[in-house]
C-alpha cells in the first residue's frame, strides 16, 4: 500500500537569463549563487565555476529543501531514458505480435 509519495520539482538553469527568472520566481536565492556545487559530483555550477557560467538544475522537494545538480548528473531525469513514442511503437511492430497492440 502506498503510504506517502515524494514530490520533486526540477528547474533547469541553462543561461544567466534563466538565473534571473529563477531569482524573480523564488526558485533561487542570491546567497545560493555564491558557492553552488553539484551535490552528486561536487562540480562547481552556475557562477561558482571558474570556467564561466556552468548550467545546472535546481531540485526542490516537498519540504522546500533545495539542492543544485550539474546537468550531467541530472541528465537521467532531464533527458530521460524513454524512447520517443514513435520509436517505441515502431520497435513494438518489429519485435512483437500485432495482438499486443491492443494494450495501446
Amino acid at each position: 500500500m502506498l503510504c506517502s509519495m515524494r514530490h520533486l520539482e526540477i528547474h533547469v538553469i541553462e543561461t544567466e537569463h534563466d538565473v534571473d527568472l529563477a531569482l524573480q520566481s523564488g526558485v533561487l536565492s542570491l546567497d545560493r549563487l555564491d558557492s553552488t556545487e553539484c551535490v552528486d559530483c561536487a562540480l562547481p555550477v552556475g557562477h561558482a565555476s571558474t570556467a564561466g557560467f556552468e548550467p545546472f538544475a535546481v531540485v526542490i522537494d516537498e519540504t522546500d529543501c533545495d539542492w543544485a545538480v550539474c546537468l550531467e548528473c541530472a541528465s537521467p531525469v532531464t533527458e530521460g531514458f524513454a524512447l520517443e513514442p514513435e520509436e517505441s511503437l515502431e520497435h513494438l511492430l518489429e519485435s512483437e505480435d500485432l495482438e499486443d497492440l491492443e494494450r495501446f
